[in-house]
């Protein structure tokens, strides 16, 4: 069965899976959709590592490979992202994986509990760099606050990205939330952090002769 396939039998009839457009739409309307589980619902949300639209899954395998023993959850939003992660994860075994098919802003404000993830990362997310676009950026105050209030004391958020202007304004609303401290080089955002690798997305800017910028943020 593929991924694709899997995903509408994951989801009871009566309901519409999330549309991959959902982020442009207003968060009361986002709360209400459905979303859906590989292999199954966790019975236990708390998670060693969290990744924010994992796109191919490359760094969820890579975290699951060197990680074994960890709790590793992916939240991924498009459809066909969601199916093609869900088939590596069976061809590759891989059982300590938990993929989640939503929004994030839907993960966050309704499934993820207080002082539950260790590890969140967010790589290489659209930046909507037009300010027409600005609504649709992740990481909103209110998002940076859902993310303080879900990570561990001491736990970590890392961001990463090929956009400068967008990491100054992601690390900007970070700033502003109360439970979180910033642990970014003082001297510059390129310092790239320990235990990342390269991504396919990663690998695409690089040959593009894109440089990189690096948000890290832990909770007091």
């Amino acid at each position: 069965m593929k991924g694709t396939q899997r995903l509408e039998q994951l989801y009871k009839q009566s309901l519409k899976p999330p549309e991959e457009s959902s982020k442009q739409l207003p968060l009361a309307h986002i709360l209400t959709k459905p979303v859906a589980y590989y292999p199954q619902e966790p019975a236990d949300w708390q998670f060693d590592i969290v990744e924010i639209g994992p796109g191919t899954g490359d760094f969820l395998f890579h975290q699951a490979s060197q990680h074994p023993t960890h709790r590793i959850l992916g939240i991924e939003l498009g459809n066909k992202r969601f199916g093609k992660i869900s088939d590596r994860l069976i061809l590759r075994n891989i059982t300590n994986v938990t993929l989640m098919h939503a929004d994030a802003r839907i993960a966050l404000y309704k499934y993820i509990p207080d002082n539950s993830i260790k590890k969140c990362f967010l790589l290489f997310p659209d930046p909507w760099p037009k300010n027409s676009h600005a609504h649709r950026r992740l990481l909103q105050q209110d998002i940076c606050r859902q993310l303080g209030r879900a990570l561990t004391p001491g736990g970590e958020f890392i961001l990463a990205t090929d956009v400068q202007d967008y990491a100054t304004w992601a690390r900007g609303n970070l700033l502003k939330v109360d439970c979180l401290k910033d642990t970014s080089p003082a001297t510059a955002l390129t310092v790239e952090p320990e235990g990342l690798m390269t991504t396919y997305f990663k690998q695409k800017w690089i040959a593009w002769g894109r440089s990189f910028w690096y948000v890290r943020f832990e909770k007091k």
